[in-house]
């Protein structure tokens, strides 16, 4: 459970980081630019964060993927 708490408050980051992102990204002020680049390598980090955290907790057991 607390596996997928942490996948949610993750994915959540990623969210929070787009609107960032696209909140400077419509601003006038030039030195948005860094701005844009820093909330957009911290949304590739958090999702290859997530990525890698997917597949170690598969790997453990944590996770199991759903039978049909």
């Amino acid at each position: 459970m607390i596996i997928k708490t942490i996948l949610i408050v993750l994915l959540l980051c990623v969210i929070i980081s787009l609107f960032v992102s696209m909140r400077n990204l419509t601003a006038k002020d030039p030195e948005n630019q860094k701005k844009i680049v820093k909330s957009l390598t911290w949304r590739v980090a958090l999702s290859l964060a997530i990525f890698i955290l997917i597949i170690i907790a598969s790997f453990f057991g944590y996770l199991q993927p759903h039978t049909l």
